[in-house]
């Protein structure tokens, strides 16, 4: 994890005067009092627990201590300056790769908001439903996977916990079916394997066996475009089903849900990291459009349960 910066202000004022060993120079240049220079220095010395200047009755002389960090942080000025004066038109790329639930449900819809934001970074994705893939030297700056956090090769992050649930159309059930919790004579669909079915028909105090009957598709995609034109009653999750449950045209029409066994996270390869900085910016943008789709959904089931 990034360590926090000290006050851009306090390394800044103190570049200066550690260029000029003077404070008086150093306020002219940054047109301010001697004295904000002196306490901006003071606050970087408090913060690296170093005595960058010695300071004499008319005069200030810099330390071995100061004079590592003036170049260090001289060194990222310069970096800086040189990155903003760069053409505005270089393009950066970033390759992702994806889970394609995850990628169709999930990121597709919100991904024009990051590249209006970030004109210059053109995205890449390769949307897997064999995330094993990701073992086999596929290559990638970036991935969006689901497990168990015990990747040995890549550098990780947790993105998303899913917490998984019933879904249907609307007019599928009748008030006073749902009102009964009316479930055996449904249709189910299943997305890949009916464990979860098994589950649910457990949780509801239901027959196992209803488990068994049903559609079975390979993607969640394909199950919840069948539920919402009224085929059946599928399991969707937080990640998946967000914008439908937004404009309606599926329910939650049980109040049960169970956590997925596994999580989401970010990737990158261990040789990479994390430090690029459109994979970064990437990287901070999918944490914060996470971060905003849970808490949508602890206020969903709030009201839910009301």
């Amino acid at each position: 994890m990034r360590r926090k910066l000290p006050p851009l202000n306090a390394m800044r004022s103190f570049e200066v005067a550690a260029r000029y060993e003077n404070l008086t120079k150093a306020a002219e240049e940054l047109g301010v009092t001697q004295s904000a220079v002196s306490k901006q220095v003071s606050i970087l010395e408090d913060y690296l627990g170093k005595q960058l200047f010695i300071r004499k009755q008319r005069s200030i002389e810099i330390t071995d201590d100061g004079r590592f960090y003036s170049h260090a942080i001289s060194a990222c000025f310069n970096t800086l300056a040189n990155k903003l004066s760069e053409p505005s038109s270089d393009i950066q790329k970033i390759t992702i790769f994806a889970d394609s639930d995850f990628t169709q449900l999930w990121l597709f819809a919100r991904l024009p908001a990051f590249e209006k934001r970030h004109p210059n970074i053109e995205i890449s994705i390769s949307a897997e439903t064999d995330l094993s893939l990701i073992n086999d030297g596929k290559i990638f700056d970036l991935a969006v996977v689901w497990g168990k956090g015990d990747w040995d090769n890549f550098s990780f992050d947790p993105l998303f916990t899913n917490v998984v649930f019933p879904v249907c159309a609307p007019g599928y059930f009748s008030q006073k079916q749902l009102e009964d919790g009316y479930f055996h004579e449904a249709n189910l669909i299943h997305s890949g394997n009916k464990h979860w079915w098994d589950m649910f028909t457990n949780l509801l105090g239901e027959d196992t066996k209803l488990a068994q009957k049903g559609k079975v598709y390979n993607q969640t995609s394909l199950c919840l475009a069948a539920a919402i034109r009224g085929d059946g009653i599928t399991i969707a999750g937080e990640v998946t089903a967000q914008q439908f449950l937004e404009d309606g045209s599926l329910i939650v029409p049980f109040a049960v849900r169970l956590p997925f066994r596994d999580s989401y996270y970010i990737l990158t390869p261990r040789n990479k990291g994390f430090d690029s900085d459109p994979v970064w910016l990437f990287r901070d943008w999918l944490i914060k459009e996470a971060n905003a789709t849970q808490k949508w959904f602890e206020k969903y089931w709030s009201d839910f349960v009301k």
